[in-house]
């Protein structure tokens, strides 16, 4: 059937072209042959068309196409569900941030951080505000001491990406968990140029892990 049509579809574009060619042969040089003529192609053309049209549809070649072009718009239609998806999935993590589940550490430690024990500090989810106390830079990142109203140190690090450019007259807000506590050594004095005072040598200092951290530069910040 299909190769039927096929003959058919040769034979209407054969009767185009013998339609002009007939045109510039007879239409001027014998009008009535070129009527005549042309009465018979356009015939044909018209049969030619329509049979190649009828026996492609019934043949098998044509339930073949059908079938592959449905393949190709599920396909397309798979694609296009899952850029959509990609889509609503990036908006979604850009919103998804909960503020809600860290509490401020004032609040849940109001005391000197040696009054706790060290389990009191694992794992616990919080908000610290602080002053930047100690400020060590490299091309790793950053080193931060914070001090806060209450005079409680948090130590972190960050590599930048999280915070932007960070210098020692900003106060942090970090968002993250706690990781237990450390103490003041002498070491921190040297890796801090001498930034922090002598009275705190020694003092205990949460450790933090930070997974936001918004700047502000305003020494006012407590």
């Amino acid at each position: 059937m299909y190769f039927i049509s096929m003959v058919f579809a040769f034979l209407f574009y054969a009767s185009i072209v013998i339609f002009f060619v007939n045109r510039h042969k007879y239409k001027k040089r014998d009008l009535a042959v070129y009527k005549k003529n042309r009465k018979k192609i356009l015939i044909a053309m018209v049969s030619s068309f329509l049979l190649s049209g009828l026996f492609y549809t019934i043949s098998p070649q044509s339930k073949q196409d059908a079938i592959q072009d449905a393949r190709e718009e599920k396909q397309d239609d798979k694609k296009e569900g899952s850029s959509s998806s990609s889509t609503k999935n990036v908006k979604k993590e850009t919103k998804s941030f909960d503020y809600s589940k860290y509490k401020d550490f004032n609040s849940e430690y109001p005391n000197s951080l040696s009054s706790y024990n060290e389990n009191d500090f694992m794992a616990k989810n919080v908000k610290f505000t602080g002053k930047v106390y100690g400020l060590s830079a490299s091309s790793l990142g950053y080193q931060i001491i914070l001090k806060d109203s209450k005079n409680h140190l948090a130590y972190l690090t960050s590599d930048g990406k999280q915070s932007g450019k960070i210098t020692s007259f900003d106060s942090l807000t970090i968002y993250g968990s706690t990781n237990g506590t450390s103490k003041i050594s002498k070491n921190d004095f040297n890796r801090f140029d001498n930034q922090i005072k002598d009275n705190d040598l020694g003092k205990p200092t949460i450790l933090l892990n930070s997974d936001k951290i918004i700047v502000h530069h305003d020494t006012n910040i407590n």
